[in-house]
C-alpha cells in the first residue's frame, strides 16, 4: 500500500495530511484530522482554491500582534521563571522591539541589534547571546503555544 495516494495528500499513523504552497510560494503541511483519503483530497482541494483566490491567511492575525505583546505573554508564562539576569536584560530588548511589529522583527533586525550591543554598547560576547536566548524565545514560546 502506497503511502502516497494523491499528490498533495500523505498519511502519518493512519492520519491523512495534505501539502501545498500558500500565496507567498511556501510549502505549508497541515494535518487533516481525517483517516479518509477522499476528505483530505477535497480539504487540500479547497485550500488551493482559497490560496488562488487569496482567500486563505491564516497568519493574518499575527499580521497585527506587536513584539510587545508576545513578550509579555511569554514573560508572564515562562520568562520571570527563567534565569535571574534575564530580568534586567529583557528590558533592554522590549526596548528595542516594543513596537514592532512581530512580523517585522527578521533574522536581519535581530541581528543588527545584537551588533549594536556588542560595538555601541560594548557588551560581552555572552551578554549579547543571552539577549538572543531571550529574543529567540520568545519566538519559539509564541510558535509553541499560538
Amino acid at each position: 500500500m502506497s503511502r502516497y495516494k494523491t499528490k498533495g495528500v500523505y498519511f502519518r499513523d493512519g492520519i491523512a495530511y495534505i501539502r501545498y504552497q500558500d500565496e507567498r510560494g511556501v510549502d505549508v503541511r497541515e494535518s487533516t484530522k481525517q483517516r479518509s483519503a477522499k476528505v483530505a483530497e477535497d480539504i487540500l482541494a479547497k485550500r488551493k482554491t482559497e490560496v488562488a483566490t487569496r482567500t486563505h491567511f491564516p497568519t493574518r492575525a499575527f499580521d497585527a500582534v506587536t513584539f510587545a505583546e508576545l513578550a509579555d505573554y511569554w514573560w508572564q508564562a515562562h520568562g520571570s521563571k527563567t534565569r535571574s539576569q534575564f530580568d534586567y536584560l529583557y528590558p533592554r530588548v522590549l526596548e528595542h522591539f516594543g513596537e514592532k511589529r512581530a512580523r517585522e522583527v527578521t533574522p536581519d533586525v535581530v541581528d543588527a541589534f545584537l551588533e549594536h550591543l556588542a560595538t555601541e554598547r560594548k557588551l560581552s560576547a555572552s551578554s549579547v547571546n543571552h539577549h538572543r536566548t531571550i529574543v529567540n524565545g520568545i519566538f519559539n514560546f509564541a510558535v509553541k503555544r499560538g
